[in-house]
């Protein structure tokens, strides 16, 4: 939408802010004060910039498997996959990360059956 206000300033460029307030209006049916206006005009440069790029998305990464990315889509769909598969990445620190985890599970039960009896 700030995009779209600094194209329609440069093609109108002798627009009053009070005029671009009704266009805001009329055009995203959405009302602006004359700052908010003012504030976007201010970084026109950055807004035409990140026309290019894909409006849809608020931050841009570069991708970290890019052979990956030209093949799918997104990587939401990784994301939702992960999610409802229960697929969770850990990682592993200090000490934690030399443990053994079958002497763990061998000592849980040794434990649990104490408890038992």
């Amino acid at each position: 939408m700030r995009s779209a206000i600094c194209e329609y300033k440069k093609e109108n460029s002798t627009i009053s802010q009070k005029d671009m307030q009704a266009w805001v209006q009329q055009k995203f049916d959405l009302t602006t004060s004359k700052s908010t206006i003012s504030n976007t005009l201010k970084r026109t440069l950055k807004y035409l910039s990140n026309q290019r790029k894909n409006s849809d998305v608020k931050r841009h990464k570069s991708a970290k498997y890019p052979d990956l990315e030209k093949v799918f889509f997104s990587s939401g769909w990784l994301e939702r996959f992960k999610a409802r598969y229960g697929i969770k990445s850990y990682r592993r620190f200090g000490e934690s990360g030399s443990v053994i985890m079958e002497n763990i599970e061998n000592a849980l039960l040794g434990i649990r059956s104490k408890l038992v009896d």
